[in-house]
């Protein structure tokens, strides 16, 4: 399943295996994306940030044919520990975490398609402009 969503303040829960979708910046005017998340409910997975670009030009249909990748991150407080950031990290998030997400002119997701066991992981996204590195 993919969660589409608007990414200005938005809240949303992970408690299944999936791609949730928490925002394209094609407007450029967000150039981080703050993301905290939350293990309310014994979340058992591993989430993988991942983007796409999305030009100007593409449609809604045709976007799905560009595969997200993998996207560096920097982290904050990651999988339950305060982190001092000394670069950005592709390091797969277990649980309660705040990151920032560089994003300028990309879709962001927040892949759970190979690890979810179960559990819930709220999410709270909040769009920032400027530069997170």
């Amino acid at each position: 399943m993919t969660t589409f969503l608007d990414n200005v303040g938005a809240t949303f829960t992970i408690q299944e295996a999936g791609l949730h979708n928490i925002g394209k910046t094609d407007h450029k005017f967000v150039g981080t994306i703050a993301v905290h998340l939350v293990n309310t409910s014994s979340f058992s997975g591993t989430i993988t940030v991942k983007a796409r670009v999305w030009p100007s030009a593409t449609t809604d249909a045709a976007a799905p044919t560009i595969t997200p990748v993998t996207h560096a991150y920097l982290s904050y407080y990651l999988n339950g520990s305060a982190v001092i950031p000394s670069g950005l990290v592709a390091t797969g998030i277990t649980t309660t975490s705040l990151i920032f997400i560089p994003a300028t002119g990309v879709q962001i997701f927040l892949d759970t398609t190979a690890a979810y066991t179960s559990g819930t992981m709220t999410v709270y996204v909040e769009p920032c402009a400027g530069a997170a590195a």
